[in-house]
């Protein structure tokens, strides 16, 4: 899925589950609407009082065979920090908005916001590295073209653009 330049992450939706409660997922496509993968939510829905006490996390799946590619994880408490891990739960790094770390602390980039409803994701040297704008039904990703793309930087890229919306409404 990171190998894709555009990704279009879907509205959340309701997916009814066999003797359990249903779950929430985001899909992911390409930019030619080929599925990609989903975004999977775990945590309590609609539930704002005391929400800062309980942790959330995203699971991402790429669609081929359901594959685990990252968790973002929040952790309970009043700051809105998310760790980002990869398949084998090793942590790429973190997003403490509007910045992006990686797991060795060093700044890998921030987000930009122009407006409620689109901005970019920039190096430290201020050269965009993505883009994002949400639309009527889907969040739109497009990352820049790079000579050896980063799939860890591209991970806390993705990351940062899902938790802005990170739970169903």
């Amino acid at each position: 899925m990171l190998e894709y330049s555009v990704l279009q992450v879907g509205l959340w939706t309701e997916r009814p589950a066999a003797g359990s409660a249903p779950t929430w997922v985001r899909h992911i496509a390409g930019a030619a609407g080929q599925p990609l993968g989903f975004v999977r939510f775990d945590g309590a829905v609609r539930s704002p009082f005391f929400s800062w006490l309980r942790s959330v996390r995203l699971e991402v799946y790429e669609t081929d065979d359901a594959s685990h590619l990252m968790s973002l994880v929040r952790a309970w408490g009043v700051l809105r920090i998310w760790d980002v891990y990869d398949a084998e739960e090793r942590r790429v790094g973190s997003i403490y908005p509007p910045n992006l770390v990686d797991s060795e602390g060093q700044r890998r980039g921030f987000l930009e916001h122009h407006g409620p409803d689109r901005g970019k994701a920039l190096d430290p040297a201020n050269h965009v590295l993505a883009t994002f704008q949400r639309r009527l039904d889907s969040l739109d990703l497009a990352f820049m073209p790079e000579p050896a793309p980063n799939p860890f930087l591209r991970m806390l890229i993705l990351g940062a653009v899902l938790c802005l919306d990170p739970a169903p409404k």
